[in-house]
This record gives C-alpha cells, sequence and structure tokens, in this order.
C-alpha cells in the first residue's frame, strides 16, 4: 500500500482506474479548488473527484446554506463515502481532519479533526455541516480567498474494512440441545421395560453389538500417524446419522469393504460409532469436541456437532481458546462472537494466559482488529502480540530476530496502532525488538509529532486514537442491528428455530421437522433412497468441510 497525495482536481477517470496499490492506500492527503466562490448559491452540492482508501470509493462534498439558528450562510464540508469496497456495506475506521487553506499564511490554516467508525449502512457522509461561516471564507482579511478560488483538503487515515459483527446485541448463547444427556437421548418406557426383562439396557446391547462386531458389513482402518486401529460396524446404523455414509453405501457410489480414515484419532473415530449405535457416550475435553466436531462435519453428521458446539460454548477466559480458534479459521461467526465478547471485555487476562501464546495466527489478527479492547494503552497490545510472536519462533526453533517476530505476526503489523504510542515508547520495545526499522520508528515518530502534516510508514497501522471501551456500548464500535450468521455450505443459524434431536436411541428416529443450526431442516432421505444428485466428493477420503490448521 502507498501514502500519496491526490490531486482532486484531475479527471475523474484518472482517479477511478488508479492501479491496485493507489486504491488499497491506507493513507491519502487530497485538495480540492473550488473556483468562481463568489457566484456559488445556496443548496448546490459540489463534488471532488472520487478517489480510493483502503479499498473504499471517497469523494469531497462541500455546500453553502443557510442554518435555522444563524442568520448568516454557513459552509459544510464532507468527506462522502461512494461504494467500491469488497464487503458491499463496510464499517471502516476513519481518522479524518478537515482543512480549509489558508493561501495567506499557511499557520492559519483552519482544520477540524473527526475519528470514527465509519458504518456504511447506515450513514454516507463524515464531516461537518457548520464548518464555517461563509462571511469569513468571503472576507480579502482572512487569506482563504485569493483569485476567487478557495482550497479544502482532506488528511484520512483509515484501517481496512471490516464486516458487522455485533458483540453486545446478537445472541452469544450456546444453542439449545434439548435434554442434558451427553449423547441427546432419553429413555422410552418400552426401553426401560426391556432392561428389566432382560437385564440390560439399550444402551449397554449397543455398545455390546459394537464391541463384539455382531451384524458387521463394513470395515474402517483409522489412522492417525503410527496410532492405527481397525473398527467394524454396521451399514444401517451409521446411515442412520449421516448423510455422507447414506450416500456412500446405499447410493451410487462403489465402496470397499474396508475402507482406510487417515488423520483422525482413532479414540475420537470411536466415540463417533458409539453415538451413531446409541451408547452412552460423553466429551472428555474441549480438545476432544473440537477433534469430534471435525470429524462430525467430514460425514456431515449435524446433530453431532451441535453437541460438541454446546460443550465448546466459552463462558470465560479459560474456556474460550479452543472455540476461538476453531470460529475463527472455519467461519463460525456466532461462536467467533461469544469469544469475542469476552476477549474484549476480559483483554488484560487473555494476554497473561500462557493459552494466548498458543492460539493460531488468524486469532491473534482478528484480536488486533478490534477496535474496543480493555487496555491501558497500546503498548500493551504490542507487548502482547511480540510475546505471541516470540513464542512461535522458539516453537519452530527460528532465530527470534525483527525479521521472523514480523513474520510470524504477518498481517497483524497493519493492526497495532503504533501512532497512538509516545516517542518513548516506539524507540522502547518495538524498536529494540527489530520489528520496527530504525526508518520506519523515526518515520512513526515524526508522524506523530507533526501531526498530520507528516504521514506514517504505508504498510503499518495508519489510525493514532487509542483503542477504546465500554461494556454499555456497542462492542468494537459496531453497529447493534442483529446479524444472523453464515455457515459454510450456505447453512444459517437462527437460535430460535432450532429443533432439538427427539431421540438417540438405537433404533430412536434422528428426522427433525424445524430448520436446525446447520441446515434447512428438512427430514432426511429415505435410507435406500437415491440421491435426487450425485454427492460431489467421497468425505471419507477427500475430507470435510473445515479447514484444519
Amino acid at each position: 500500500m502507498s501514502s500519496t497525495i491526490v490531486d482532486g482536481e484531475q479527471e475523474m477517470t484518472e482517479n477511478v482506474n488508479c492501479n491496485e496499490e493507489d486504491r488499497n492506500r491506507s493513507v491519502a492527503v487530497v485538495p480540492y479548488t473550488i473556483h468562481n466562490v463568489k457566484k456559488l448559491e445556496d443548496g448546490d452540492w459540489h463534488s471532488s473527484s472520487p478517489f480510493y482508501v483502503q479499498g473504499v470509493k471517497w469523494d469531497i462534498g462541500v455546500k453553502i446554506g443557510n442554518e435555522e439558528q444563524h442568520s448568516d450562510s454557513v459552509f459544510s464540508f464532507f468527506l462522502r463515502y461512494l461504494g467500491g469496497a469488497e464487503s458491499s456495506r463496510p464499517i471502516v475506521d476513519v481518522e479524518l481532519e478537515l482543512r480549509l487553506l489558508n493561501q495567506m499564511d499557511t499557520n492559519m490554516t483552519y482544520k477540524k479533526e473527526f475519528h470514527a467508525l465509519f458504518d456504511t449502512s447506515i450513514q454516507d457522509k463524515l464531516g461537518s455541516s457548520q464548518f464555517v461561516f461563509w462571511s469569513d471564507i468571503l472576507n480579502p482579511q482572512r487569506g482563504y480567498l485569493k483569485d476567487d478560488t478557495i482550497i479544502v483538503q482532506v488528511y484520512i487515515a483509515a484501517a481496512p474494512p471490516l464486516q458487522k459483527i455485533d458483540l453486545y446485541h446478537a445472541n452469544t448463547n450456546p444453542p439449545g440441545i434439548g435434554n442434558s444427556s451427553s449423547s441427546g437421548k432419553s429413555k422410552s418406557d418400552d426401553e426401560r421395560l426391556q432392561s428389566q426383562l432382560s437385564g440390560m439396557t439399550v444402551s449397554d446391547r449397543a455398545q455390546n453389538l459394537l464391541d463384539s462386531g455382531i451384524g458387521w458389513d463394513c470395515e474402517f482402518l483409522v489412522k492417525d500417524g503410527e496410532d492405527a486401529k481397525t473398527f467394524r460396524a454396521s451399514k444401517l446404523f451409521l446411515a442412520k446419522f449421516s448423510e455422507a455414509f447414506e450416500r456412500m453405501f446405499f447410493g451410487s457410489f462403489e465402496v470397499e469393504s474396508r475402507i482406510e480414515v487417515e488423520d483422525v484419532k482413532p479414540a475420537v473415530f470411536y466415540q463417533m460409532l458409539k453415538y451413531t449405535y446409541g451408547c452412552n457416550w460423553s466429551l472428555e475435553s474441549r480438545e476432544n469436541a473440537k477433534d469430534l466436531y471435525y470429524l462430525a462435519d467430514r460425514y456431515l453428521m449435524d446433530e453431532l456437532k451441535m453437541l460438541c458446539l454446546k460443550y465448546l460454548w466459552p463462558k470465560d477466559v479459560d474456556s474460550l481458546w479452543c472455540a476461538f480458534d476453531l470460529a475463527t479459521c472455519n467461519d463460525l461467526p456466532e461462536l467467533k462472537t461469544a469469544a469475542l465478547r469476552i476477549i474484549c471485555e476480559h483483554t488484560s487476562d487473555v494476554f497473561k494466559s500462557d493459552n494466548f501464546l498458543h492460539l493460531y495466527q488468524a486469532s491473534l489478527i482478528t484480536i488486533l482488529e478490534q477496535n474496543q479492547l480493555n487496555v491501558l494503552s497500546e503498548m500493551q497490545v504490542f507487548k502482547a502480540a511480540h510475546k505471541w510472536a516470540a513464542s512461535q519462533c522458539r516453537t519452530k526453533g527460528l532465530p527470534v530476530n525483527g525479521a521472523n517476530l514480523r513474520l510470524e505476526l504477518g498481517r497483524g503489523m497493519q493492526y497495532i496502532r503504533f501512532l497512538a504510542m509516545s516517542r518513548k515508547d516506539i524507540y522502547g520495545e518495538p524498536y529494540d525488538s527489530g520489528i520496527l526499522t530504525a526508518e520506519e520508528a523515526l518515520a512513526f515518530v515524526r508522524a506523530s509529532d507533526d501531526g498530520n502534516q507528516y504521514l506514517p510508514p504505508s504498510n503499518l497501522c495508519p489510525l493514532r486514537k487509542p483503542r477504546q471501551f465500554s461494556s454499555s456500548d456497542q462492542s468494537a464500535g459496531y453497529s447493534s442491528s442483529p446479524v444472523i450468521g453464515q455457515f459454510p455450505g450456505g447453512f444459517q443459524f437462527s437460535p430460535t428455530v432450532f429443533q432439538p434431536v427427539q431421540s438417540n436411541s438405537l433404533f430412536g428416529s434422528s428426522q427433525t421437522t424445524g430448520s436446525s443450526f446447520f441446515g434447512s431442516g428438512r427430514p432426511r432421505s429415505s435410507l435406500f433412497d437415491s440421491p435426487s444428485q450425485p454427492f460431489s466428493s467421497d468425505p471419507v477420503f477427500n475430507g470435510g468441510r473445515l479447514r484444519r490448521v
């Protein structure tokens, strides 16, 4: 990205058809010259040629008009949003300075500063409707008017656009599962009667069937490195809970009797078999729940995924780590929102935890993107990021130096607000660690000392304002509009319409009739019906829909 000065008087095509580097710059100073000032009429908008910052299209808009509380006309001055970002309606963290240049004495330039999370879904401009009295502009002694011309200028620094997330108004409670049984089942009167007559419960008999291999017609060799184990199972039981198995065994596929499953822990695969057979089972840890979630996703077992999500749902700092990594790397927005709410409220505790050092890079960057973190200063954010990067270097056997630290931080460097630090802070740990080069440190100090007249390094964060936090306000500065999450494959989550699993007994039905957490809620197709469309990939051999890192 670059920091450039754009001529607001160039032809529109020159600005619109700019190269990729210009479109994605983070900082720009844009002048706009207005001619024939004395002939301007009240109420008419005048605009500059459009320009781009962070891939978003903007222009400068000015207007002369009367305000009810003023007898004199006033000059309105705005930065206006015109579209152009990848997101149709992004949120952009903007630091803005509007300037009316003094053409007699540059030290007398009139300016106003603004900082806002610019939510383009509800607003289209940022600035002042009463920037200055029009009579002051026309007064030749003021120095703003020369040769019937005035010059306005916009300084804009913006972070990359973000999607709207509502941490404090979205539903962040875990989705309802039904009863509290770990397998989601409840015993019927018939089952209790049968257990009294035989001396064995239905789940006990199911466990015996699974372990003895009675009635098996398929075999799985499950391998995770050197750990390997063979399991025998019934196609019917597997197909009952999995659309993937149904299509594999009773669709148009030709499947070998011995199926190899790679990169799955045998103990986790055995848990899945116990679930499909209706045995007693339980989740042992959050890491175990995450592993079982990946396996359930591979075989399209939505109800089992729900049970894992309920177990993983974060309630405090100690319980958020597996959930946050899973949500960040696999596009699970509701789970991610629940974790971010805890992180934004308890940021200091998050940074102190040893688990913080083991987060995925994508999860760290998601934290650094947040505008509202409960921290004392930006140095606290930097120290946490530095500690994380140093831990990653040591884990990978790399020297802990500036080049490797920056490599580990990746895009996270773009979200550390060095301009919110003091000169002493910049020349402390950021410079001593080698994360900032001497040229970058000097540039940040100059930009900080000289105000907005000096541009910071173009490839780093241009924001100057400290992060803010208010537990009673919208977290991360996002709109309070409700957000319905989009899951892989087009599934949508709406917790109010989820229908819990009615039974997980050996022969009970698993059909649902309402909309579920992961799908349209239609009943499963008949076990022996041919699929309406061929299954696009074999989930056993080439994997799940989630990205495992």
